[in-house]
This record gives structure tokens, C-alpha cells and sequence, in this order.
């Protein structure tokens, strides 16, 4: 049982039993108000004979520090068997430290992927969810802000005891998502700093890192830090470029389409395209492997960065009494599934993170566990390396604790919601299963661009993308006439519309580029039935934790500098 986060246990005749983690109390007069109540509130009566409080041993509170380095891919570190020397500080904290080898995110982009680390329940909890046509799209921050009714990690272990920090480098996770709660201080500083000026990312949020720890006060610390680095456009410091040998992981696809439209497909995207424009514009295509190599380059410079930081505070007694966990949101598609360097698909290129665990003292470093986890067990597992109790009424997460005392897990669903064209991703030891409607959650620029369009339909109706991304130019004339577009949305709900699945075989296609669902229908059968289990496990948890309206609304500035990152609504 948490602080602050209502519980409820079945009271029938008898003793009924719980417990409470309280901070220390330090000399200090601690209040503890309880409270208990009917389920129906108002029809019956609870009759308490007797209330005994009694006080276990304290509990060991070590200082917590949560890493999430967004838009790091597992596959494209050398940490986990990338060809490149992506991750060489990351392997040399890993020897202290415990490497989950396959850890999933819950959602493909960072605002749902960090609800779920937050708060231990899946993104469609926190869904607002709107189906988008060719008139009306509600921007990202309007269908995902963490409602404040929420209760999430920080505010557990603030209430715990905790003197919790957060630093962060995306308006993303700034206060206007909500975020902030449960924290002490939290500083969005450099999430207000542009990716190409050397003072921003791990070296802002790292120095006021460092500066809060040596100034915080007796209580054990709990420090979130979030690195936006290697997020696109790939932006790598002059002193990291060409750093590194040997080819990426790049698809055979040598050259793409640029210039489209942010979340479509068929094309590099506008933001990504824009460092490698000329004096006389936006080539049509651009070669792909010079950006693959920035991106990589990126995660080189990303990971000496962190190494330096874990450096100073090697040299301070917190670092070996310390819990340290390095992961991330979400990875990037390189070429693959015509998504070109972007996120916000439900494929393993983008949903394999990093998840490494130091223990305290560095117990168990350098072992690996090899069963699947994900980010939303995080929040459990926190809780009970504080000492605290990982259960939660209608959390979906399991703590990890077991498994970094060397105990097997048993097999779990992995599960992942939240991107473009309504994906659901469920994934049970071999085999993966793809869920999703081309026409939900989407407009019709990235319906028109989705690759299951039929070729001789896109080259009757929109000749316009004969040769061409779907720029910003070719939309426009696309749309130009009202009732062509709404005709072009109407007739591609018909093509494409409703529920279709894939299912890809994970251990022999990493790639998922093999769909076997039509070999496999009992494999098909089993998974879809299980997604229908675990999809009414989370309309539950949303019926019990009603999501209110938006709250805030970014500045114009904000909604700019989110635009420019490759986050925009059309309206």
C-alpha cells in the first residue's frame, strides 16, 4: 500500500490486515489519517470494532536515479549486439549493473511511453482517444496529457519520503503535459534550448543534475532525468562525426523521397530532410545512409556524454549506495516499412529499449536476463527496491525485483498501444501480433501515404504522388478542392478501413518484413484472444480513472517548437 494512493481490500468478518510504508519521521510529529467507508457509500454501514496500529523495521530508502534517453533504440547499440560501437560507456556501466535484453516500450512516442513508466498502467488508461478524419485533427497534446488525478512514481516516493527531482529536455514531459507531479523541483530548462546549440541536452539537464544532488537536503534522493540528444534531426556535435566503422542496420533502401509531410510514410520527413536542403532547395530524394550514420553518431556522443556523467558521480558515496536505471521511450525506424528515421509505429525497431538496472553496491552487475519485460513493470519495480509495496490495485505492471535477485520470470504478454493507424502490438514469447485500422488516428495525409493503399488506386485518384513525397506542396493541391478530398478519405475507409492483424515470428523475422498470418491462424486465434483479454484488463483501469479534459494549452512558441520536431495537427 502507497501514500496518497486510494485502497481498497474487502472488509467481511475478522481481522483484516495492511500495511503502509511511512517516511521517517525524523523526530518529527508524523499524522496518519484513516479512513474507511461502504462500497456503496451510503446503503449499509461498516462497523470497526477495533484499530490497532502497530511499527515494522525501518525500511532502507536508497537514492533513486531514473534515466531515460529518448529515441534510443536497443538495435542500434552495441550494448545489445549493434555491429557498431554505439554504446561503449554504456557497456562499462553495464558491468555493474543488471541488462534486461529484451525490454518493450508500452507506446511507439514519448508522451504515452513515459505515462506508462510513470504510473505503471497502459497508455490506453490515458487516452484521450479521437477518431480523426480529413476535417478534423485534435493536435497530440489535446488526446495525451497525464490527467492530475493520476498517481504516479514521483509522488509515491515523495510521500515515501523521498526528495524527488526531475530534469527534463522536451516540452513533452514539461508541466504543461503534467508531468511535474509529484516532484519537488521540476526543471524543463532545456527543453527550451534548440538541439543545435552545444549548452542544451545531457549537459543542461546532467549539470543541474549534479548541482541539485550537492545541494539537496537529508532525505534520500529520487532524480528523473530525460535527454532528448538523440531525437531527430540527428543534430551530432562536429568532434562525434564520422566516428564510427562498418555499416549500419539500414534496409536496402538507398535513397527515399524528401520532404514529406511529419508521421507519413513513403518519405524522409521535412524536419529530418532540412539540414541536408542546398542553396537551391530540398533535393527529391536524398541518400539514406549519411542520416542513419548521423543517428548512430548521435547515440556515440549521447553515450560518452552519460559516461561522463556517471563518472562525477562515481566520485561521490552516493553513487554505490545508489539505484540507477538507464532506458528509454521509444527507438527510431531507420528505412523500414516505408517509415523513414521516425517513430509512432508498433515495430521492434522502435519498441525495443535499453533497460539496465545498478543495484546498490553494483550487486549482480554484469549478469543479463533474457525473459521479456516492459517499461510499465518499471513502476513496481522501483517501489519495491524502495522498500515499498510493488502491488497496486489495477496496475498492470509486475515489479522486476525477482529478477534482479537472479529468479526466472515467468513468461508475460508484452503489450504496446498508442501510434499511428490505431497499432496494438502483443507480444508472447515468439510471436508478435499486429492490431490496426489504416484509417484511425490518422488524416488524410498519412492515410494517402500508408503503404496498404493499392498502387493503381493512389496512381488513378492521386497522380500527385506518382513522383513525389507527400510534401507540404502536394497535400496542399491535393486538398485544394473540399470535396475531392473528403471524396479521397471517404473511398480509402472503404479500401482500407477496419481491423486487420499481422503476425510475424520474432526469433527467425526481427525484421517483420514476413507476415505469417495466414500460415498460422490458431497462432492468430490464440494472440488475438489473448489482446481481447488484456484490452478489457485496461478499459477497466480507464472506467475506474476517468480522464478529464485538457487542462492547458501550449504558448505559440511551444506549439512551434513542437511543430518543428515533427509533432504537428492538421487541421
Amino acid at each position: 500500500m502507497e501514500i496518497g494512493e486510494p485502497q481498497y481490500a474487502p472488509a467481511q468478518d475478522g481481522e483484516l490486515t495492511a500495511s503502509i510504508a511511512l517516511p521517517s519521521s525524523a523526530g518529527r510529529i508524523l499524522e496518519v489519517e484513516l479512513g474507511w467507508v461502504a462500497e456503496d457509500r451510503d446503503k449499509s454501514a461498516l462497523e470497526l470494532d477495533r484499530l490497532e496500529i502497530t511499527g515494522g523495521e525501518p525500511v532502507v530508502s536508497p537514492p533513486i536515479l531514473l534515466i531515460s534517453l529518448d529515441t534510443v533504440g536497443a538495435r542500434h547499440l552495441s550494448l545489445h549486439g549493434y555491429p557498431r560501437r554505439t554504446s561503449p560507456r554504456l557497456e562499462e556501466f553495464a558491468r555493474e549493473a543488471v541488462v534486461f535484453e529484451r525490454c518493450l516500450a508500452n507506446s511507439t512516442w514519448t508522451v504515452p511511453s513515459h505515462m506508462s513508466l510513470f504510473t505503471g498502467l497502459m497508455p490506453g488508461v490515458h487516452a484521450r482517444t479521437v477518431q480523426l478524419d480529413a476535417t478534423d485533427v485534435p493536435d497530440l497534446w489535446e488526446m495525451w496529457q497525464l490527467d492530475e488525478r493520476r498517481w504516479t512514481l514521483p509522488e509515491a516516493l515523495r510521500a515515501a519520503g523521498y526528495h524527488t527531482a526531475g530534469f527534463v529536455d522536451s516540452l513533452w514531459l514539461s508541466g504543461l503535459m503534467h508531468f511535474d507531479q509529484g516532484f519537488d523541483l521540476y526543471d524543463d530548462s532545456a527543453a527550451h534550448i534548440s538541439l543545435d546549440r552545444t549548452d542544451g541536452g545531457i549537459e543542461r539537464v546532467a549539470q543541474l543534475a549534479r548541482d541539485w544532488l550537492d545541494a539537496r537536503d537529508e532525505r534520500p534522493p529520487f532524480l528523473f532525468l530525460h535527454c532528448f540528444d538523440a531525437h531527430g534531426p540527428y543534430t551530432v556535435p562536429p568532434q562525434w562525426r564520422d566516428k564510427l566503422a562498418g555499416r549500419t542496420l539500414t534496409q536496402p533502401v538507398s535513397s527515399a523521397y524528401a520532404g514529406a509531410l511529419d508521421r507519413c510514410f513513403g518519405g524522409i520527413h521535412s524536419y529530418i530532410a532540412a539540414p541536408y536542403a542546398t542553396a537551391d532547395g530540398m533535393p527529391k530524394r536524398l541518400p539514406t545512409d549519411p542520416i542513419a550514420d548521423a543517428y548512430d553518431e548521435g547515440l556515440l556522443a549521447l553515450d560518452a556524454r552519460l559516461g561522463e556523467f556517471f563518472d562525477a558521480l562515481r566520485k561521490t558515496p552516493l553513487w554505490d549506495e545508489a539505484v540507477v536505471i538507464v532506458t528509454s521511450d521509444h527507438g527510431e525506424s531507420m528505412t523500414g516499412h516505408e517509415f523513414y528515421f521516425a517513430h509512432g509505429m508498433a515495430y521492434d525497431e522502435i519498441l525495443h529499449v535499453p533497460l539496465i538496472v545498478k543495484l546498490p553496491r553494483g550487486a549482480r552487475g554484469g549478469t543479463r536476463v533474457s525473459e521479456g519485460v516492459q517499461l510499465v513493470d518499471v513502476y513496481s519495480t522501483v517501489l519495491e527496491l524502495a522498500g515499498l509495496d510493488p502491488a497496486g490495485r489495477g496496475r498492470h505492471g509486475r515489479s522486476l525485483a525477482p529478477a534482479l535477485r537472479g529468479e526466472k520470470l515467468p513468461p508475460a504478454a508484452l503489450l504496446a498501444q498508442g501510434g499511428l493507424i490505431r497499432q496494438t502490438a502483443l507480444e508472447l514469447d515468439r510471436w508478435k501480433l499486429l492490431a490496426f485500422d489504416p484509417t484511425l488516428d490518422v488524416d488524410l495525409a498519412i492515410a494517402l501515404s500508408y503503404p496498404g493503399v493499392p498502387a493503381e488506386w493512389r496512381k488513378q485518384n492521386v497522380p500527385e504522388l506518382s513522383d513525389s513525397a507527400l510534401t507540404a506542396e502536394v497535400f496542399a493541391a491535393i486538398t485544394a478542392d473540399p470535396a475531392r478530398a473528403q471524396r479521397l478519405w471517404q473511398e480509402l475507409v472503404e479500401r482500407i478501413g477496419g481491423t486487420h492483424v499481422a503476425l510475424y515470428d520474432m526469433r527467425s523475422d526481427t525484421a517483420e518484413l514476413n507476415d505469417v498470418a495466414a500460415e498460422q491462424p490458431e497462432i492468430v486465434a490464440a494472440l488475438t484472444k489473448r489482446l481481447a483479454e488484456e484490452l478489457a484488463l485496461i478499459e477497466v483501469s480507464r472506467s475506474r480513472l476517468a480522464t478529464s479534459a485538457p487542462t492547458k494549452a501550449p504558448s505559440e512558441a511551444d506549439r512551434a517548437a513542437l511543430e518543428s520536431l515533427g509533432y504537428s495537427g492538421r487541421k
